[in-house]
């Protein structure tokens, strides 16, 4: 026996595994300790949102997965992979970017990946493949599906108006709301089915492991999963409705609304497994046995062990701590006076256009002009963010035109406005408002690192960029708001015309407010 084996007593197949276990759990600690931040906004989220409740119960499920699979883990020894480490180092620096621009989503899934990491390079390839089921399973804990609110939505409008039609009851829609005679609907977040969605995969995934053991019919089902809720949902929104509809807008219109979708979206699981237990496989626990498991071969696996959790141990901590994002100054946000510009020929006057602005949270600065020129008016409105930090950052869920809870407020369509700026095509955001009894024209866009964005991900990148290789930190979101009128066209022109005659100065007095990351 090699003395690296003698040293540490390890003469049998049951105790290297006991090695193991604590050559796992100081990486993991460590990484639970060094990017807490992950797991606390997980958790965080988890608490607060019904549609991610769910990630309580995923990493229970995962030990008990792996517990249920013991007798074919144990048929292997573990076989470390130390080359394998330099994906922990490596998903740590991106970790680091994602946590300074504010990306939960982004640092949530590379905290999942490098508890990856550390698995395969502790246990290696024979185990994590034996395992490869329960370590996808994971990444249901992180709360990702919010970017599918605005495309399910869409959907189950779409749906619902379409079999509305169908069963011949008129309904007059305008964006994601519409009208029957008999009252009014609207879908929202809340009726989008991303919750149902999410809950219907994640069951689905785990229901398919342990029904099948064949890898396509444990997809087929997956894709089940995913496309089953979705047709789901419509049917739900559109049964809701004309209960709503034929009980002259007594039913299913309150909490009801909700625990109709609820009870149906069970009974579609239920029918969903039901069907799926027909082709059910007998699992085995089929052995996967590694050729090099002989007991003989403990001291060589004794050294990678080592040799595999000393460096995952290292990388895990280098990056968060050698960037020194623990021991950067934190920044709240600061009141900072913006000065309404000077646009061309437009005159800036006192009196308000309407009360409405958009909602944002967190930021340095906010600025709200009206301006007139030949008896047209329009509203600017800018919110400036002198850095990105945690709460604080341009583009968040809770950074919205409209919050959900404004009477007698709503965006009735979203869609895209060219305009020419310095000679160059651009486009921007082109958002119709219902406010109240008026409709207004909302024309909007951001600026980070001095560029015109208006694309979500792209603005998100850019303020990655930033913190890695420096520039204008400063980021801000522009809008320019005017009535609707009868002539649209007319409007849309007046919006275009404005934002090209004034993005240069609005740019320059951001740059002046905001500063160099050197």
């Amino acid at each position: 026996m090699d003395t690296v084996a003698r040293l540490f007593k390890i003469e049998k197949a049951e105790e290297l595994w006991k090695m193991s276990l604590i050559a796992t759990l100081i990486p993991l600690a460590l990484l639970i300790l060094v990017y807490f931040p992950s797991v606390e906004s997980m958790v965080k989220i988890w608490n607060r949102s019904d549609t991610y409740a769910h990630g309580f119960m995923i990493v229970p499920l995962f030990l008990w997965l792996v517990w249920r699979t013991r007798d074919v883990i144990k048929s292997n020894l573990p076989d470390a992979i130390p080359s394998i480490t330099v994906l922990s180092a490596l998903f740590g620096f991106v970790w680091v970017i994602a946590y300074l621009t504010d990306i939960q989503v982004a640092h949530q899934l590379l905290f999942v990946a490098i508890v990856q990491v550390i698995i395969v390079s502790i246990y290696g390839w024979h185990v994590a493949r034996i395992l490869a089921f329960p370590l996808i399973f994971l990444f249901f804990a992180v709360p990702m599906g919010e970017e599918l609110v605005p495309v399910m939505i869409e959907f189950t409008a779409d749906f619902t108006v379409g079999m509305v039609n169908l069963v011949g009851v008129p309904v007059y829609r305008e964006g994601n709301y519409f009208e029957l005679p008999t009252g009014r609907w609207s879908v929202v977040e809340a009726c989008s089915g991303v919750r149902y969605l999410i809950a219907s995969v994640a069951l689905g995934f785990l229901y398919s492991y342990l029904t099948y053991s064949s890898l396509s019919k444990r997809t087929i089902f997956i894709l089940v999963s995913i496309i089953v809720p979705i047709v789901a949902n419509g049917v739900r929104a559109f049964l809701i409705v004309m209960i709503g509809h034929l009980s002259g807008m007594t039913l299913a219109t309150g909490v009801d609304h909700l625990v109709y979708g609820w009870l149906f979206f069970g009974i579609v699981v239920g029918v969903m497994f039901f069907i799926g237990s027909y082709w059910r496989d007998e699992v085995e626990t089929e052995s996967v046995v590694n050729e090099n498991s002989r007991v003989e071969d403990l001291a060589p696996k004794v050294k990678k062990l080592i040799m595999s959790s000393a460096i995952l141990s290292l990388a895990i901590i280098v990056p968060p701590l050698g960037m020194g994002i623990y021991t950067q100054e934190t920044h709240s946000p600061q009141a900072m006076a913006l000065k309404a510009p000077q646009v061309s020929e437009w005159e800036a006057v006192s009196q308000p256009l309407t009360d409405w602005h958009p909602h944002y949270v967190g930021l340095d600065g906010e600025m709200r002009q009206t301006y007139h020129k030949s008896g047209e008016y329009l509203t600017l409105y800018v919110a400036h963010y002198r850095m990105q930090r945690s709460g604080s950052e341009l583009v968040n869920s809770s950074n919205v035109l409209v919050q959900e809870k404004e009477e007698g407020r709503r965006v009735i369509n979203t869609a895209q406005l060219a305009v020419t700026i310095s000679g160059s095509p651009n486009n921007v955001f082109l958002h119709e408002l219902a406010i109240g009894n008026e409709r207004f024209l909302v024309a909007s866009y951001y600026i980070v690192d001095s560029q015109l964005v208006v694309n979500r991900y792209k603005a998100k990148l850019l303020q990655a960029k930033v913190q890695v290789l420096g520039g204008d930190e400063g980021a801000s979101y522009v809008a320019v708001a005017a009535p609707l009128g009868d002539d649209k066209e007319k409007v849309k022109q007046r919006l275009a015309e404005f934002i090209s005659q004034g993005y240069g100065v609005i740019k320059q007095q951001l740059q002046e407010a905001g500063g160099k990351r050197e």
